[in-house]
């Protein structure tokens, strides 16, 4: 099978979810709510009542036990005898958000039960993901005799083999998938490995680290001790993009409360430096203000700066490290558009040469911190799954993003004979492979992308919740949506789309490459706002008296201490 793919596919094709009035008006009367949410819930998947009740309420006793999750008795026990024993004790996390926040959270719950222990985290550049046996080595130098794992360690079965050989155990807390072959590990927690019971397998790394200290503060406190530390699950359950239903909805819903009011001082520190003191902090806030900056160190820095900004109780250090972090994001994002801009000119040249399933790009000079933010832009602008390799170094190091319709974990294991290692998931992964292979493993990528992906797959889908008059936008409207929040992956804002709407002035481009337009339905008036639409502005113009069809979300928007209703757009339709 042959595709011959557009170089960027920005059309978009609008999937509207059709109406389901016999299930709307059963929901709605079972939990008193409008037919319009009760749609929306239905939209979503969520047409049972209880499930809908928990999906709307979710509080915190309505997760579930950490003791149902495998290995969970035989971690606590593990875990108490190396207290008892006063055995060295390491948490070993990953370099993200998500295993910045897990390390932190068993740090702290450690130090609150007196327990002495350490923290590793690994370099990026000089060490790459997962654990190392030169950190291995270190660690048995300082007579560690207890690992504990967070956001890594399922797929290091040799380095695991190592530890034990060396008289050291280790506790994986991961949330990874698992390979067929599982480390052999003193205990796993991971709820995506099989036999395991825990219902919910969506957890981010921080969730399944929360579920241990739960587990190890006991019955009476391990809700006071999940309560305190919500603020850092949340940060790392949403800035590694894990969908916000289940138990990763209740904890990052209680968990923005939490950030919002009581936020660990590092934490408070950085919302000021972010220009968020004082405010009500959302999921997108995490996203492009707080988990950048906590990652900046990770990506061109030391992590363990950034760990010690969620440990510290010092304001001086706290500010001193904040700004730091600030410093090393804004250097972060010149290097990111640097590798963009030289992507951008290979892939131009590799395009040109055939049909291509699959984006697989190399340079000496990438950073190795910085293509994963990289390969997701690539796949934002040509809809492919991407994979960028710093080849410097040998082995080399890569780190790759996908598309809805290629599973990126599946594609790399049938190449791992090309391989030194990898791992990941359907969406996002990191390998190593040998300079001479790279070229082997751009074909054999490219081969099974073009197999698998389908022609519809590269079209860019819009979904929609239904179609909506202007003149059914009111405040009782936005009270239905907020009930929905946080929003995130799985559980996105709604859309909506209207028809025939008409221009009734000239659209203005505002800021880099933005629109503004005032537009008209019947009676009703609304300002509306196209984020990046600015290149519709002269066809917009040159149509201004034909109708236009508009899909959008609708928001409140504050200047000045005034607030009134405005369209967000998604996408434009000429009729």
């Amino acid at each position: 099978m042959s595709l011959n793919l557009p170089s960027m596919n920005k059309d978009k094709k609008w999937i509207i979810h059709p109406p389901q009035p016999e299930y709307r008006e059963r929901l709605a009367q079972a939990l008193s709510v409008s037919p319009l949410l009760a749609q929306l819930l239905l939209n979503r998947g969520i047409s049972d009542p209880e499930r809908a009740k928990l999906f709307l309420g979710g509080e915190l006793e309505d997760l579930c036990s950490p003791w149902l999750m495998k290995d969970m008795h035989k971690a606590v026990a593990r875990i108490k005898h190396a207290i008892g024993k006063k055995e060295g004790i390491c948490i070993y996390g990953d370099y993200d958000v998500d295993g910045i926040t897990g390390t932190a959270l068993l740090s702290r719950v450690l130090t609150r039960l007196d327990v002495p222990h350490e923290t590793y985290i690994p370099q990026r550049v000089s060490e790459g993901y997962g654990i190392h046996l030169a950190a291995l080595e270190k660690l048995r130098q300082r007579e560690i005799k207890l690992i504990i794992t967070v956001d890594c360690g399922i797929s290091n079965q040799a380095e695991i083999a190592q530890a034990h050989a060396w008289g050291m155990d280790v506790i994986i807390t991961d949330h990874h998938q698992p390979p067929i072959e599982l480390p052999a590990a003193h205990a796993i927690l991971n709820p995506k490995q099989t036999e395991c019971n825990y219902p919910d397998v969506s957890l981010a790394g921080v969730g399944v680290a929360a579920k241990l200290a739960q587990a190890l503060a006991g019955e009476e406190k391990g809700w006071d001790v999940l309560a305190e530390h919500l603020d850092l699950v949340c940060l790392g359950t949403v800035a590694d993009v894990l969908p916000l239903i289940g138990e990763n909805r209740i904890l990052v819903k209680h968990g923005l409360k939490r950030l919002t009011d009581r936020p660990k001082l590092g934490i408070s520190v950085l919302k000021e430096i972010a220009g968020l003191s004082g405010d009500e902090v959302s999921v997108w806030d995490i996203a492009f203000r707080l988990a950048p900056r906590i990652n900046a160190a990770g990506r061109v820095g030391d992590p363990n700066v950034a760990l010690q900004l969620m440990l510290t109780s010092a304001v001086e250090e706290a500010g001193r490290i904040a700004r730091q972090l600030d410093d090393e994001n804004r250097r972060r994002k010149v290097i990111e558009e640097q590798i963009l801009a030289d992507c951008r000119r290979q892939w131009e040249s590799k395009a040109a040469s055939g049909p291509q399933g699959a984006i697989v790009l190399a340079a000496p000079d990438w950073h190795i911190g910085i293509v994963g933010i990289v390969a997701s832009k690539l796949v934002d602008e040509y809809n492919l799954p991407t994979l960028l390799i710093c080849s410097k170094t040998e082995p080399a190091k890569g780190s790759a993003r996908s598309t809805p319709g290629f599973h990126l974990y599946e594609a790399l294991t049938a190449c791992q004979a090309l391989l030194v290692g990898y791992g990941g998931h359907q969406y996002a992964a990191g390998l190593t492979i040998r300079q001479a292979d790279i070229p082997a493993l751009r074909d054999k990528l490219n081969q099974i992308a073009l197999e698998t992906i389908k022609p519809e797959d590269l079209v860019r889908q819009l979904t929609i919740d239904g179609e909506l008059e202007l003149d059914e936008i009111r405040l009782e409207l936005m009270q239905d949506i907020a009930q929905l929040a946080p929003f995130g992956e799985a559980n996105p804002i709604p859309t909506f789309c209207a028809r025939g709407v008409q221009m009734i002035k000239y659209p203005r481009k505002v800021g880099s490459n933005h629109l503004k337009m005032k537009l008209r339905q019947g009676q009703k008036i609304f300002d509306s706002i196209g984020f990046n639409m600015g290149t519709l502005h002269s066809e917009l113009c040159q149509r201004i008296n034909t109708p236009i069809d508009i899909a959008f979300q609708p928001q409140m928007n504050t200047w000045q201490g005034r607030s009134q209703l405005q369209l967000k757009l998604s996408d434009i339709r000429f009729g």
